[in-house]
């Protein structure tokens, strides 16, 4: 099934990676090919490929726009955030395109051809081996392990490991090898990114405390009531996650009762379970393998990842997805449009999905560049709240189909949000940021009652920051950094 690679490993990535190219194919089509080849292209990914041949999809597509060694490191890119290993220049190039494009993440080993080079790519982690040697008769031999084919020592002319993140080219027209750091300084030279990035990068200032919204006792329990919070997680997990400044640590063999199988009302989050990276598709340490993470997530219209220009930048880059009312209204007063979407309803709940479906595409083109679905309404109205995670997959996939998700970016403002599993499930389904605002008003309300010590707003933000972390501790477990 593979075109134009071989891959050693798994892309743990691949159902958000598929989604995400799925919403970019319209602009992508419509950019390579013109008016009379674009109706022969019915899609970019075949989803009913292994993991190997979907991700040998999107670099023989995006490799008719630009050499395969510069789409290989869009797709599987280095660690920029933390890591200062590169070149200013380089880590400018991939923070650059990481407004467009989002990692295809796990143990991965690629090597590619198109004809005239040959390369090979290894993942951020290094989770897959590689190791090359250049004879002085001018053959490369590269795989995975030492010993595949005999060479004599006296004909070695040089014995290399491609290091987590390296790119290893063999340029046929050139007669050369390309090695890692030259290959990337050039590509990064090709247009002028860092400059971009210093001139045009979009800089709010998001260290605002917290602002509480005054409720009253009776409020913030009758809403604790509405979206199913019990006294145990309040008091023996919420409180005690604030004092230790740490998500609590969690079992692998948990064995509550499935959530399908309960004859009790459960919340949609409990009936998703993460996955577990195990055997040779390890884990991530996050902790001491910080260096490789990434909690990044962007507010605002996605650029043309194709058509490389400064409007790209026009994102809010944000350093986790979870955040706090006021960071909110920050994010709404910057140079967004954004629009607030109720998720109360009454009456049929799927009724309730095609009016909120309805608003959304009418938003969407009316121009606003940030969609707020807000359950926050729930306080001073009758009704129901249609589930957060429903509500943004639902409307995620609803604009992947209408081909205006890359216009807008969707908050869940969820009474439900609590927990790090919470944040995760909706990352995963198409959240671009989270604000709990009912779980930080129960912060809030342990700090005035007494049970928390300390400012509201240093607890609430410990609350938010412990949050973000769980994301990256789910995503470790996952295998994806």
């Amino acid at each position: 099934p593979n075109r134009l690679l071989m891959h050693n490993g798994e892309i743990n990535t691949i159902r958000g990676n598929v989604n995400w190219m799925r919403a970019r194919q319209k602009r992508l089509v419509e950019t390579i090919f013109d008016e009379n080849d674009r109706p022969k292209v019915h899609a970019v990914l075949d989803v009913d490929g292994s993991d190997s041949a979907i991700v040998d999809n999107a670099l023989e597509f995006l490799s008719l726009a630009m050499e395969p060694e510069k789409a290989a490191m869009l797709l599987v890119p280095e660690p920029w955030q933390y890591s200062k290993a590169n070149q200013s220049a380089v880590r400018a190039f991939y923070e650059y395109y990481s407004y467009m494009m989002e990692p295809w993440d796990g143990p991965t080993m690629i090597a590619f051809c198109n004809g005239d080079k040959i390369g090979a790519l290894t993942d951020r982690n290094g989770l897959r081996p590689g190791r090359y040697t250049v004879t002085k008769d001018n053959y490369i031999i590269f795989s995975s392990e030492v010993g595949v084919i005999d060479v004599e020592e006296e004909d070695v002319a040089f014995k290399g490991r491609l290091n987590p993140g390296r790119l290893l080219l063999v340029d046929f027209d050139k007669h050369e090898v390309v090695h890692n750091h030259m290959l990337k300084a050039e590509i990064a030279s090709e247009l002028p990114y860092e400059t971009w990035l210093k001139k045009h990068k979009v800089d709010l200032d998001l260290e605002v405390p917290f602002e509480s919204k005054g409720w009253d006792f009776e409020t913030v329990e009758r809403l604790q009531k509405q979206f199913g919070y019990t006294r145990e997680e309040i008091h023996k997990y919420r409180a005690e996650l604030v004092r230790g400044k740490k998500d609590p640590i969690g079992a692998m063999g948990y064995d509550a009762p499935l959530a399908v199988l309960n004859e009790r009302t459960e919340s949609l989050f409990n009936y998703f379970k993460q996955l577990f990276a195990q055997v040779t598709n390890p884990p991530i340490d996050a902790y001491r393998e910080k260096i490789v993470t990434s909690e990044l997530s962007y507010l605002g219209k996605e650029g043309n990842l194709l058509v490389p220009d400064t409007d790209a930048l026009n994102r809010l880059q944000l350093k986790h997805p979870v955040l706090t009312e006021a960071q909110l209204k920050v994010a709404e007063n910057g140079p967004f449009r954004a629009k607030h979407l109720s998720t109360v309803y009454s009456g049929s709940l799927e009724d309730a999905l095609a009016v909120l479906r309805e608003k959304a595409v009418e938003a969407v083109k009316a121009g606003y560049d940030i969609l707020v679905l807000d359950d926050s309404s729930l306080r001073d109205e009758p009704g129901y709240a249609i589930p957060i995670l429903l509500a943004v997959s639902y409307l995620h996939q609803a604009l992947i189909t209408e081909d205006l998700r890359q216009e807008t970016s969707l908050v869940a403002k969820g009474g439900e949000i609590r927990e790090g599993h919470h944040v995760a499930c909706l990352v995963g389904y198409g959240a671009n940021a989270v604000v709990p605002y009912l779980a930080q008003e129960t912060i809030a309300a342990l700090v005035e009652q007494g049970e928390l010590s300390g400012p509201v707003e240093a607890q609430v933000k410990t609350y938010t920051d412990v949050l973000a972390e769980g994301v990256i501790k789910v995503m470790s477990k996952m295998g994806i950094s």
